[in-house]
């Protein structure tokens, strides 16, 4: 063995690193989600968002008769997640003004809202993946560890790790359910190096950004019209193996 063979063994020893791979790689934290009591908040950019539909022709051709203003267009512009032990509260806010709210139990693992549409009515279901848009939890960041680290670099002023990977999105039915194999999108994820909380995530469709509060200091209580809800479909459904598709509001 030369010399030169030596040293790298040394190093590897000493270091626990191989030569060729990045000691930041090396030393990566997990992506450290929080439990328990949290809060915080998700900003919301969609990349490509639906075209707005066109102006209703007006009822008469008359002067002063103004086409009818087309529909505001419904985006998602930001979510505010609340969680303690067992509830999970998320307020949907979108580009019209609307506000979504979402409930999620950890046990039964029921996830109840509003209908986004705001036509009234409460939707449930067991399978989070039938829901239009993703839980920004850790299950979004379920994807980020050491073989799909890229780099460091900064983000909105914090030093990050970055993370990148091609897969289909999280709020699509899988093969099994829909018999279409799901298109892979480029994601990309930023890590605060510091304190290994998610500081923004690309999934190709849209642009989280998260910033983290306060936790409250009170239990979450379940409001009585989802609690109502929640008490037919158990009293209907002992074992929550849902239900149904939710209606014209879930994409395809």
């Amino acid at each position: 063995m030369n010399k030169l063979k030596r040293l790298g063994l040394l190093f590897i020893l000493l270091t626990g690193v191989t030569p060729g791979f990045s000691t930041a790689m090396a030393q990566q934290p997990a992506v450290q989600f929080p439990t328990g009591y949290a809060a915080w908040t998700v900003d919301v950019t969609t990349h490509n968002p639906a075209p707005r539909p066109p102006a209703a022709p007006s009822a008469s051709s008359g002067p002063g008769n103004l086409p009818t203003p087309p529909p505001v267009q419904h985006e998602l512009k930001k979510m505010e997640i609340t969680q303690t032990d067992n509830l999970y509260r998320s307020v949907l806010i979108w580009s019209d003004g609307q506000r979504t709210e979402v409930w999620s139990l950890k046990s039964p693992p029921w996830t109840l809202m509003d209908n986004p549409e705001g036509s009234g009515g409460i939707f449930l279901t067991a399978l989070p993946h039938l829901l239009p848009f993703p839980r920004p939890d850790a299950r979004m960041f379920s994807w980020v560890n050491d073989r799909t680290y890229d780099s460091n670099g900064p983000y909105h002023g914090k030093m990050c790790m970055i993370y990148r990977k091609s897969m289909p999105l999280e709020n699509r039915p899988p093969k099994s359910i829909t018999g279409i194999e799901p298109t892979p999108m480029p994601h990309m994820a930023w890590i605060d190096e510091k304190t290994a909380l998610p500081v923004a995530l690309d999934n190709g469709e849209s642009l989280y950004v998260f910033t983290f509060q306060p936790p409250p200091k009170t239990p979450l209580t379940l409001p009585a019209r989802f609690q109502e809800e929640l008490t037919r479909a158990q009293n209907s459904i002992p074992n929550p193996k849902y239900l149904g598709k939710p209606r014209s509001w879930a994409k395809p």
